[in-house]
């Protein structure tokens, strides 16, 4: 129940599109678990290491059953990803795009974003290889990731032990993501979902807030992007 644009709840929304893409396709709803339900911060600056504690909680107690390696794990921040697809659909993708599970598939964006608005020398470092996206949403975007089971604890492993290129004071989980993704994607061990078949991407900002934002009265946009403080890149809904 935390946004850190310091919008309301996004969860609301995000259960919506989920619950009525899934009643068009005649569908029943997949299992959804909220690893951080119940659980408060007294300090904002403390929800990444909240959240990689409670998702390599859920992941480490998922791997235990036999047929775990055989499961395939989505995760999402409810704040800033909407589904458009049943998750019929965006398991055929999934496969697609992962070489039948190989790869672990992150969201992408196009506002390039580490804990701050990426100077040249964040982007030269982070994503060496944007020149060559075959999209504008060339960026990680840290609020969603698909990948099998065995792969996504590895990630959280990682993710728990850090990376040297995101301790800084305004580094948060898109920083360790993209710098996973910086070492992995090369060699094939992930892929970033440069055209947003599996996940959408809002944009949100505020009008009192140092980047404009175009979010239709503070109302958070269900299938929208909003204007994004990217070097250069502001676009409306």
């Amino acid at each position: 129940d935390i946004s850190p644009h310091g919008m309301p709840d996004g969860s609301g929304l995000f259960l919506e599109s989920f619950r009525q893409v899934h009643m068009f396709a005649q569908e029943a709803l997949p299992i959804l678990h909220n690893a951080c339900e119940g659980r408060r911060l007294s300090d904002f600056r403390d929800i990444f290491a909240l959240k990689v504690s409670a998702v390599h909680a859920f992941l480490l107690n998922r791997s235990r059953s036999a047929s775990s390696s055989d499961v395939a794990i989505m995760y999402t921040d409810a704040s800033d990803v909407v589904f458009n697809q049943p998750v019929s659909i965006l398991r055929d993708r999934f496969l697609a795009l992962s070489a039948n599970g190989e790869k672990i598939v992150f969201a992408s964006e196009m506002s390039c974003w580490i804990g701050r608005v990426c100077t040249e020398h964040d982007e030269a470092m982070f994503f060496p290889n944007s020149s060559q996206a075959s999209s504008a949403s060339r960026y990680v975007n840290a609020g969603g990731i698909i990948g099998m089971l065995p792969k996504m604890l590895a990630l959280y492993e990682f993710l728990r032990r850090g990376s040297p290129a995101c301790q800084h004071p305004w580094a948060d989980d898109q920083c360790y993501i993209a710098d996973f993704a910086r070492m992995q994607v090369p060699v094939g061990m992930a892929v970033v979902d440069e055209r947003q078949t599996i996940f959408g991407s809002l944009l949100v900002s505020r009008f009192d807030s140092d980047c404009p934002g175009d979010c239709r009265n503070s109302v958070f946009p269900l299938l929208c992007a909003c204007l994004t403080c990217g070097r250069g890149q502001d676009w409306s809904c």
